[in-house]
């Protein structure tokens, strides 16, 4: 296959998963608290969480949670997105070697993202870093950098990217990553149910709007207002 024919123009949507797609209400609620409770004692929040993820993986079951959508409308929303037959896939700040239970928990509320994804193959990057069922997994490295090291793998340029996720940080990085590349960019920094009051459906009127808009080079919006 000729380097030419490698190449695909696309329009990639992208989500995060955690807080902007599901959530685990128990397994969250504790672990916050078990963080709190350790900073009460003068612990820092960064010792204070490495501390609980320890006690985690000693003792998964305070981990299980119900998983749900962040949205009542989010599983309608993705549907309608599929059938738009836009290019989709989900970036996470979680490893490879916990995506099975990512994929778990995403098909127990009917969230799949292997029709219509970006790519079909498997690949390990290494370091837990991985593409797999139209996921990639950024085990906890910088999103933008990790788009751009797979978009490079699998030779794609997107003619335009859109990305929503719950943490600022990410937005912006992804950002910056799509202006090095010179790739059209919109960022939804997305706040969940918990923090704001905010109806999903508004990302499938602004991912359609964006879609057909060609007058914008970079931009990023709150995606709750």
């Amino acid at each position: 296959m000729s380097e030419k024919s490698q190449i695909m123009i696309i329009k990639a949507v992208i989500f995060d998963l955690d807080d902007t797609l599901i959530l685990n209400c128990v397994g969250r609620q504790w672990f916050r608290e078990k963080i709190a409770r350790l900073q009460e004692k003068g612990i820092n929040k960064k010792v204070a969480t490495k501390r609980v993820v320890e006690i985690i993986k000693l003792f998964p079951e305070h981990s299980e949670a119900q998983t749900e959508t962040v949205e009542p409308g989010t599983v309608n929303v993705l549907k309608q997105l599929h059938t738009s037959k836009l290019n989709m896939m989900v970036l996470t700040a979680r490893s490879l070697e916990e995506l099975p239970k990512g994929s778990t928990e995403m098909i127990s509320v009917g969230i799949w993202f292997e029709d219509g994804s970006i790519c079909n193959e498997e690949i390990d990057f290494g370091d837990l870093v991985g593409f797999s069922k139209g996921v990639l997994c950024a085990a906890y490295k910088p999103k933008g950098e990790v788009l751009g090291v797979f978009l490079d793998r699998i030779n794609y340029i997107p003619k335009r990217i859109i990305f929503i996720d719950d943490k600022v940080e990410h937005v912006v990085n992804v950002c910056e990553e799509s202006k090095k590349r010179g790739i059209p960019y919109i960022g939804f920094h997305y706040r969940p149910a918990s923090i704001c009051s905010f109806d999903f459906a508004k990302i499938d009127k602004k991912v359609r709007q964006a879609f057909h808009e060609n007058d914008y080079d970079m931009a990023i919006y709150d995606a709750a207002t």
